[in-house]
């Protein structure tokens, strides 16, 4: 399975991918925090089958990522923002190591011990009309 961990900058998104397999490797990307960034990086992310995201919960708060990951059946996991303070205690790292950040946040739910701190998005209301994301960064 595909997992990846998504930190935010000012003017990026950084994403660290874990690849499977015996020696895992990881890859990072950064998009841009507008509309049409966010629109690519959730098209480019629903190509994989098997695939979990996970996003800091205050980030899920004030950006639209995890909606359009969602429109694009995406499964994501939110971390709860004291878990996130305490992983960047743990790692000794500032908030600006965005790439490490977000590849410790797509290796949370390989770790048996944190992975019941994760919170699975709820899936929208089929029912519940979806209405377009407003075209502002």
């Amino acid at each position: 399975m595909l997992r990846a961990g998504i930190w935010p900058t000012a003017r990026t998104l950084v994403v660290a991918l874990q690849l499977p397999g015996p020696r895992p490797s990881r890859l990072h990307l950064r998009v841009d925090r507008t509309t049409e960034g966010r629109l690519q990086l959730a098209d480019y992310l629903a190509r994989e089958r098997y695939l979990e995201v996970v996003v800091p919960e205050p980030l899920h708060r004030f950006d639209s990522i995890a909606e359009h990951l969602h429109l694009n059946d995406v499964h994501v996991w939110l971390v709860p923002g004291p878990v996130v303070d305490n992983i960047m205690s743990l790692l000794a790292v500032r908030s600006t190591a965005s790439v490490t950040m977000a590849a410790a946040l797509a290796r949370l739910p390989t770790l048996t011990l944190l992975r019941p701190t994760l919170i699975p998005l709820p899936r929208p209301d089929p029912r519940q009309l979806r209405l377009a994301l407003p075209h502002s960064s």
